[in-house]
């Protein structure tokens, strides 16, 4: 095993490929073990490790050091106080404790989690998973399809090229978009807006309000009565379930009811769209959902699936499976047929209100698998 020191001055020490101890000491050293299983000791400075094949020890020291690691069992030491550090991996790994900020290398699908620190999180080319945990961290994902998530803190969010996902769990968490730079989701436990440059937004958790912007947006709610706002776009709404308030706001949108399986009252709840234009916006059944034996497309290739009646009292003895009172202006699921009532009150009935709309036709449905 060989001992290679350095001075006070920026030392260059090269290993062998055995197992070497490297020791910086002043100076900021580059530190480079080569092959083996290396000791790397950077000593006081902003010093550069790498500990090369092999696996190795690595300690910063004092000093703003940056480790580089091409090996999953690489250890790195950092004590508190000593300096903002950087690990440059070529692996996935998650930042061990004191040391601030991960760079990810390569073309890799490979992902990296944060500490309690404010982290500094950057991916690489590849489809990555960037995870900042405690603290309030920066996250840039690049080339990829990315999955950032800040974690708790004030975070901000940069996913670059890619599809990318994000993840705001605070109002303070920032989220930033290139334009042409793929179509990109954000996924809100807390009310949230989309910025620029952001296509879908999707509430979970406690989140109640979502909104669009001029970009053509997908935007679903959960299971919370939502206020659910498209922008200037061709926007997709689904309030999923509770009892929402769904405005498509310019341009031609589409309402979405489909759920997976057979129409349940809890899993759609009683909507009320707000500004639904005949002729131009339209609203989305699934066959599953609806038990529907139209043709995909536009309209109800069985006509009589459908009725525009005048009362609420009508639709309930209608034979179709979707009737709209113009009465109320309201849409019902009907699998009970022209029998009295609409059937059980767990899986039937009004599931809409169109406000302001006093006609509705098949035209105004499309039907999809």
């Amino acid at each position: 095993m060989a001992t290679i020191q350095g001075d006070a001055r920026a030392n260059v020490l090269r290993g062998t490929s055995g197992d070497d101890v490297l020791e910086g000491l002043g100076g900021n050293d580059t530190l480079l073990g080569l092959g083996g299983n290396d000791l790397l000791d950077g000593g006081n400075g902003d010093d550069r490790l790498d500990g090369g094949s092999g696996r190795d020890n690595m300690i910063g020291g004092l000093g703003n050091d940056t480790y580089v690691t091409d090996d999953q069992n690489d250890r790195i030491t950092e004590r508190t106080n000593e300096g903002i550090d950087t690990i440059e991996s070529t692996y996935g790994r998650s930042l061990p404790a004191n040391i601030e900020n991960l760079t990810l290398l390569g073309n890799r699908s490979i992902n990296g989690s944060g500490n309690s620190l404010n982290n500094v999180i950057v991916g690489n080319a590849g489809n990555n998973v960037l995870n900042g945990a405690g603290g309030s961290d920066r996250l840039a994902g690049q080339g990829g399809n990315d999955r950032l998530d800040g974690g708790s803190g004030s975070d901000f969010l940069a996913g670059g090229t890619g599809n990318d996902t994000y993840i705001v769990d605070t109002r303070a968490d920032r989220v930033l978009e290139a334009p042409a730079q793929g179509i990109d989701t954000v996924i809100s436990s807390v009310n949230y807006s989309l910025g620029a440059h952001l296509e879908h937004l999707e509430l979970v958790g406690n989140a109640v309000i979502g909104r669009g912007n001029n970009l053509n947006n997908k935007i679903t709610g959960n299971a919370a009565n939502n206020v659910l706002r498209g922008g200037a776009g061709v926007d997709d709404i689904t309030g999923a379930g509770g009892d929402d308030v769904l405005t498509g706001g310019k341009g031609f949108d589409l309402f979405l009811y489909k759920t997976g399986r057979g129409f349940q009252t809890a899993d759609i709840g009683r909507d009320t769209i707000t500004d639904f234009k005949q002729g131009i916006d339209a609203i989305m059944l699934s066959r599953q959902t609806f038990g529907l034996s139209s043709s995909i497309g536009i309209g109800f290739s069985l006509a009589s699936e459908f009725r525009s009646v005048n009362t609420d009292a009508t639709a309930e003895s209608s034979p179709a499976r979707l009737v709209f009172s113009r009465a109320t202006q309201t849409l019902f699921y009907n699998p009970n047929g022209a029998e009295s009532g609409f059937g059980s009150a767990n899986s039937s009935g009004a599931f809409a209100v169109l406000n302001g709309v006093r006609s509705l036709s098949a035209i105004d449905f499309i039907i999809e698998g």
